[in-house]
């Protein structure tokens, strides 16, 4: 074999190694490729499947925000009617608590038949606490001294739920106050209707109770303290 036969069978293994890497070099970069788009279909997907958990959790969340603030809404009137109710309860009897109770219960029923509730606007709430208090169950007008009484439970009602934050009536221009205290009154004489004790009268009483014994003494004291203070029979009664 010739130098020249020699140098062409050089030449054709020199290309045929050149072929084999180019063919490996090809098949590596379509590899490459290929792993690149399967890649970024998979971080495709991935991200999909995110935004579509990120959406669900989203709308679920403002699901459970709505409820949690009806739950907290009707918790906070719960709350200001149970407040206002035992406010001050050793200073009322168990009768009064019951009818602070029954007049906001039967207030509220009112606001519920009309679609509203206990924190609704100023105006609307005054319009049927006016309604309310004017008339009774049996939509009979209800006298001066029920009305006053009604609208005086109301009233500290929502002084109560004011000062504590637990409702925030508003009228038109979003001020935040009491809704009655554009309610007016009846106007009602003091003590109309009532006969007191003249002075003799008060003296005769006295004079009638034997102080000579532990009973007397005991009711002499008693009556005493009742002409003298004005305070009513249940609270000299319970005085030890």
């Amino acid at each position: 074999m010739n130098t020249t036969q020699i140098a062409l069978w050089a030449l054709i293994v020199s290309a045929a190694t050149l072929l084999v890497y180019v063919g490996q070099l090809t098949v590596l970069i379509l590899v490459y490729f290929r792993v690149i788009k399967e890649t970024n279909r998979n971080a495709r997907e991935r991200q999909a499947a995110i935004d579509k958990a990120g959406e669900m959790m989203q709308a679920q969340g403002e699901a459970t925000k709505q409820g949690l603030m009806g739950i907290a809404e009707r918790n906070t009137i719960g709350f200001a009617i149970m407040g206002a109710c035992v406010a001050g309860l050793w200073l009322i009897s168990a009768k009064t608590q019951q009818v602070y109770r029954d007049t906001i219960n039967q207030y509220r029923g009112e606001l519920h038949r009309i679609g509203h509730d206990l924190d609704s606007d100023i105006r609307t709430l005054a319009m049927v606490a006016q309604h309310f208090a004017s008339f009774s169950r049996r939509r009979e007008q209800a006298s001066k001294s029920t009305r006053n009484l009604r609208l005086a439970i109301l009233s500290s009602f929502y002084e109560y739920a004011l000062a504590r934050y637990l409702l925030a009536p508003m009228d038109d221009q979003g001020h935040i106050a009491n809704p009655l205290k554009i309610v007016s009154r009846e106007k009602i004489e003091p003590y109309q209707g009532i006969h007191w004790l003249e002075p003799e009268e008060a003296e005769a009483a006295l004079h009638k109770i034997d102080r000579a014994t532990l009973l007397g003494k005991r009711d002499y004291a008693l009556l005493v303290v009742l002409l003298n203070t004005g305070r009513r029979l249940k609270e000299v009664a319970s005085l030890e």
